[in-house]
Order: C-alpha cells, then sequence, then structure tokens
C-alpha cells in the first residue's frame, strides 16, 4: 500500500504572476498494488495497449517484452533477428490501434524504429537513421510517425511507405529561435489542430510547430525534459512539463500564448515523466527518491505520493477506466517504470 502525503495546496500569485502553493489536508484516496516484476536492466519505456489490457515495456538492454495488464503475466519477447544480434537500448515502446489493427512502435538507441503487429509479434517494417532516436510519437489520424533525434531534429515519417517527409530543425537564425539546438526527448500531437504538435528536451525549450512547416512557430523556455515529460490536457488549451530541475519541476503553461499559468506543488525532486489522468488530476514521476505523485487540478492537492524505493520513475502510464459518477470515484489503472521494476497500481479516489 502506498503511503499518502496529506496535503492540499490552493494558488497565490507571486510578483513574477506565477502561481504559488500552499498546503492544506485533503480526501484519503485508495492506492493497491496489483504486481511487480522485475528485469535484467532498467525499464525506460512502459505503456498500456488501446483498451488497457495488454502492457509493452523496452529496456536498457535492447529487450522488448509483451504482458498481460494485471496479472503482469509475460506473453512474448518481442524481437526480430537485428535485435537479436544487436541489443541497442529501447527509448521508447508505443502501442497504438491504426484503422481498427493494433500496432507497436519501438524506438532504439542504434537508429531503428520498428512497426510491429502488436498481437503477432512481427515486424512489419523498419526505418534506419544515421542518429540515435530517443524516442518515436505516432500521429494516428494522419498515418505518421515523429522520431525524436540526439542531434536536435525531428523527422516526420509516412507509416505505410517508411518514406521522409518532413524534417524539423532550428534555422540557428540571429533574431529569433526556431527550433531545438539538443537532444529532444519528448512530443505530443495536439489533441485537435491535427497539424500542430510540441517538443521538449535538454535545451530547456518546449517548442511549438506546424507540421507544414519546417521550423517552430512559438516556444517558451524554463523547462528541462529528459523524458517522457511532456503532455496537453484533453482541450490542447495546456501544456504540462514535468521538468529534471531543482525547482518549478511541474507547471502548467498556456498553450495559445506559450506563456506560464501554473506551478503544481513544492516539489523538490526531479521529475523524469508525468502526465494529465484525464481532466482531473496530473501523475509525475521523480528521481531521487523514485516517487509517484498524484495532483487534483481542481483543488491543486498532493492526492498521494507512492514511494517505489527506485532511484527514479522513468515512465508512468494510465488507463482510466469509468467510475461511480454518482459518487464522484476515480478509477484508474497506473504503470510505473521504475529502475528495473515494472509496477501496475489500482487508484481510486472519492472527490467532491
Amino acid at each position: 500500500m502506498a503511503t499518502a502525503q496529506q496535503r492540499v495546496s490552493k494558488p497565490t500569485t507571486t510578483g513574477t504572476g506565477v502561481s504559488q502553493i500552499q498546503t492544506i489536508t485533503p480526501n484519503k484516496p485508495e492506492l493497491t498494488v496489483l504486481g511487480k516484476i522485475e528485469q535484467s536492466g532498467d525499464i525506460l519505456s512502459a505503456h498500456y495497449s488501446a483498451d488497457g489490457n495488454d502492457i509493452f515495456a523496452g529496456s536498457i538492454n535492447g529487450e522488448v517484452f509483451h504482458f498481460e495488464s494485471r496479472s503482469l503475466k509475460k506473453l512474448n519477447q518481442v524481437e526480430d533477428e537485428e535485435m537479436k544480434n544487436k541489443h541497442s537500448p529501447i527509448t521508447s515502446v508505443v502501442p497504438v490501434k491504426i484503422n481498427n489493427e493494433n500496432k507497436l512502435f519501438t524506438s532504439h538507441v542504434s537508429g531503428w524504429v520498428k512497426i510491429w503487429d502488436a498481437g503477432g509479434n512481427t515486424c512489419l517494417s523498419t526505418v534506419k537513421e544515421k542518429n540515435q532516436i530517443l524516442g518515436v510519437i505516432p500521429h494516428t489520424r494522419k498515418e505518421k510517425f515523429l522520431t525524436l533525434g540526439e542531434d536536435a531534429k525531428m523527422r516526420l515519417y509516412d507509416m505505410k511507405t517508411g518514406q521522409l517527409a518532413m524534417t524539423f530543425e532550428n534555422s540557428y537564425t540571429k533574431d529569433k529561435m526556431t527550433g531545438h539546438d539538443s537532444k529532444i526527448f519528448a512530443a505530443k500531437f495536439h489533441p485537435k489542430n491535427i497539424n500542430e504538435f510540441i517538443s521538449g528536451g535538454w535545451d530547456d525549450t518546449v517548442q511549438f510547430w506546424d507540421m507544414r512547416k519546417g521550423q517552430s512557430i512559438r516556444y517558451f523556455a524554463g523547462a528541462h525534459i529528459c523524458g517522457e515529460g511532456l503532455d496537453l490536457d484533453i482541450h490542447g488549451e495546456l501544456v504540462l512539463t514535468c521538468a529534471y530541475q531543482p525547482s518549478n519541476t511541474c507547471r502548467l503553461w498556456n498553450y495559445a500564448t506559450a506563456q506560464p499559468y501554473l506551478v503544481l506543488g513544492a516539489e523538490t525532486a526531479k521529475l523524469y515523466c508525468g502526465k494529465y489522468l484525464g481532466p482531473k488530476f496530473v501523475v509525475t514521476g521523480s528521481s531521487d527518491p523514485g516517487n509517484v505523485r498524484i495532483i487534483n487540478l481542481f483543488n491543486m492537492a498532493t492526492v498521494v505520493v507512492h514511494k517505489t524505493g527506485a532511484v527514479g520513475v522513468y515512465c508512468v502510464d494510465a488507463h482510466q477506466r469509468g467510475g461511480d459518477k454518482k459518487e464522484n470515484v476515480v478509477n484508474t489503472r497506473l504503470l510505473l517504470a521504475a529502475g528495473e521494476t515494472l509496477s501496475e497500481i489500482d487508484f481510486k479516489f472519492l472527490h467532491q
């Protein structure tokens, strides 16, 4: 059972116009660990399938495994001959449903992106770059995918043909910044504007992009992103940053203006990852200590802190289930990649 930190936070505005947090006592959540499994190397990425029944996880030793949700029973190892011959660290695993077909995208430090038949453990195609790939982001509505590069560039490919469609990069003009100038670790497509996306990485900026243009259209500075620490709310109005830095680690920003909106909590640990849990909550994963924190966005509460005991939580995913609307119950399964441990947790919360 996780430990609860009895904190609720209300925003107050500082002289800079950015909200800070004060603390009071919250409602009591229910957190139940459904299962844990140990791997032979650090797990860098783990995600649920679209229906929440399957889990895919990739590790630093180049292995990708397929698990059954809730039991964490290992169903099979996802690999082909290239992976058997070259154990390249897995930087992301992303299961998606495209045209009623379950696909799995994996990205590898070696410069590969592989697309798999998620059910049949068959590699359908491989794209190869002469560059470390730090993540892959599928765009299911346009049947494209985006690669995140160690070379500060992102590349858009056609899913069917594997052909390069666009490269997104900084023009390095003197008058303004139009892209990244360091490693890129996270990106997110806009939920409504089909041609727009955001990205973040080591240069401490979040860049805003239109897929029809090679340079960014605006940006903000102040978020050092080292993992899956970037998200958008369901309306595409607010950007969530979970940053690996000593202060202002978890923040919301206005999407339209790229201006600060809110600092979420007085988090002191640096963050690897985080995401929205529907419209009402945010979950974050931190380093040293490796904790998972859930924040209520309606009253700015830190609802609960789950201590994993690991040095860092590298990835957090969630599968939302229906709760009792009359009783206002949140019912969600969480998937945590913390060091070499993959954990699944049931989160229930009665909120008012």
